[in-house]
């Protein structure tokens, strides 16, 4: 598990998250840092980015290393932590005002730094749900 998140930490949120905020963004959205620009950039991430890309990812990658479990059974328990666990919301509640801060105050070269410190903190909501599923299923065994 630790693997999947230290591929899923480097690789998506490193190199691929630099891309996003740093080059596609600023294209997309411009560089001022107005309250309408900032509300479109984390609304993009949270509505879009999140649900389509970010997470199913996140999964893809733990099942991918995980032998045990297919890439489409990975999306599946991404789909049940989803609508069971209320994986979205959990997400919103730590990233909308991570996000908010990201694309206002956050000057550009900083900001996958400082994701990467609030994601510490992500990552751990996330192994604990990962975690508690974990036990279940062997407690059933």
């Amino acid at each position: 598990r630790n693997m999947a998140f230290l591929l899923y930490g480097g690789l998506y949120q490193g190199c691929v998250q630099e891309f996003i905020y740093n080059n596609v963004f600023p294209t997309v959205f411009g560089t001022d840092v107005t309250p309408i620009t900032v509300l479109e950039q984390v609304a993009v991430d949270l509505l879009g980015l999140t649900p389509f890309l970010c997470l199913p990812v996140a999964y893809l990658v733990k099942a991918g290393i995980h032998h045990e479990q297919t890439l489409q059974e990975g999306l599946e328990k991404y789909v049940s932590h989803v609508e069971q666990e209320g994986l979205l919301f959990k997400y919103w509640a730590v990233w909308l005002p991570v996000q908010t801060l990201t694309f206002s105050v956050i000057p550009h070269h900083f900001r996958i730094a400082f994701i990467a410190v609030a994601s510490f903190f992500w990552l751990m909501i996330l192994s604990t749900i990962s975690a508690t599923e974990t036990k279940e299923e062997s407690s059933k065994a």
